[in-house]
């Protein structure tokens, strides 16, 4: 709860006091915005699914997923190269960005779950029931 007020009091000194206020969002930024939605669930979803392997198969699963995280900033990139065209700049810069973004997001999602595992939760898959 006090962490929700910290939230909800920033919220309100960084929103405008007016009553009606509107965000101007160009056509690109919502291509971007759908783009890395799906890319985020596409990545941090199966995370969640990986915090229930088994302990002795974390490490192949990291290694594992690095590759599934790699290919998937490809795939990504390259969508947006197509829709948007090329970005400014170096290319392999803004590449290398969207690839360490994705692995932070991963390793964030993981590694919480993790630390949960750690501290004693175990995560148990129920049968579906039918």
């Amino acid at each position: 709860m006090f962490l929700l007020s910290l939230v909800l009091g920033a919220v309100r000194v960084i929103l405008p006091t007016q009553e009606h206020w509107s965000l101007a969002m160009d056509d690109e930024l919502w291509v971007l915005l759908g783009a890395v939605t799906l890319s985020n669930l596409l990545i941090t979803v199966p995370c969640i699914w990986g915090s229930f392997v088994p302990t002795g198969r974390i490490l192949q699963l990291a290694i594992a997923w690095m590759v599934y995280c790699a290919a998937l900033t490809v795939v990504e990139f390259g969508v947006l190269c197509l829709l948007l065209g090329r970005p400014v700049g170096e290319v392999i810069d803004v590449f290398i960005a969207f690839l360490v973004l994705n692995l932070s997001q991963c390793g964030t999602v993981f590694g919480s779950f993790l630390l949960l595992r750690s501290a004693g939760l175990r995560f148990v898959r129920l049968p579906i029931a039918r």
